[in-house]
């Protein structure tokens, strides 16, 4: 256990804290209680650091004694398939190389399109897909999307991608395969449908029976100002009138200021 790469998380994968001479552990099942199928905790808190313990104790134990196995980090089900060997090797070169600013604009795109307002959706819509690629030449180009997205083009998008989603899932059912162009114009129509509605949650309504508030004098030991601006635009004049009252609704100031523009 002390040179092999069998944690899972840190890297480099293994354990790293320096070995005491006097320890007799060799192997990970060391660490393991067999009467309980639990991790000695004594044994790990004398031995690793806190980030080697949680990585160990992440690891679940089999109750039936199953025999260890390898497994492929870079799979969920530990599974090594030729796929993911070959998103692993374009990974690694892209690190050597270094990014290039379209790549990096091209993930910053994906990054602003999941975070928009749009109606919940599956995300599983592919880009490369055949059934994809025909719906994009009808409106938004990919080198547009990943050198300048407005707002209103990263909507699009998703709207579009939803559509492509729905489309799929409806011909796997025995729907109908809708035309790569009525798929986009129905992508825009939901799009304003979806706008509009957002507009409509913002706007405040006033009641119907709402008017002019009505007047009303100062509390006691107060002062009420009311003011009024007047524009004559033939004339290019702007009057000012304040009015200012005490409780019994007594003028204390008037002043009226005229200005030419």
């Amino acid at each position: 256990m002390w040179s092999d790469k069998w944690l899972p998380f840190s890297h480099p994968y293994k354990i790293q804290s320096t070995r005491d001479v006097d320890c007799w552990c060799e192997k990970v099942c060391d660490l393991i209680d067999p009467q309980v199928q639990q991790w000695k905790e004594s044994f790990l808190q004398e031995l690793f650091t806190q980030q080697e313990i949680d990585d160990i104790k992440s690891i679940p134990i089999s109750l039936g004694g199953r025999e260890d196995q390898l497994v492929w980090q870079f799979t969920t089900n530990g599974r090594y398939t030729v796929k993911s060997g070959y998103h692993l090797s374009k990974s690694l070169e892209c690190s050597l190389e270094g990014e290039t600013s379209g790549r990096a604009k091209e993930k910053q795109a994906w990054k602003a399109i999941w975070k928009l307002r749009e109606p919940e959706t599956s995300g599983h819509v592919l880009w490369g897909c055949i059934a994809a690629k025909d719906v994009w030449g009808q409106g938004v180009k990919k080198s547009r999307l990943v050198e300048m997205l407005s707002l209103e083009e990263l909507e699009e998008v998703a709207a579009t991608m939803r559509g492509i989603w729905t489309r799929r899932n409806n011909t796997l059912h025995g729907k109908d395969f809708k035309h790569p162009n009525a798929l986009h114009q129905l992508a825009k129509v939901e799009l304003v449908s979806y706008r509009e509605t957002l507009t409509e949650e913002l706007v405040v309504k006033l009641p119907a029976h709402a008017g002019t508030p009505k007047w009303s004098k100062p509390e006691v030991g107060s002062y009420k100002v009311n003011w009024d601006v007047a524009v004559n635009q033939k004339e290019w004049h702007i009057g000012i009138g304040v009015l200012i009252r005490d409780h019994p609704t007594d003028t204390q100031t008037l002043q009226r200021n005229p200005f030419q523009c």
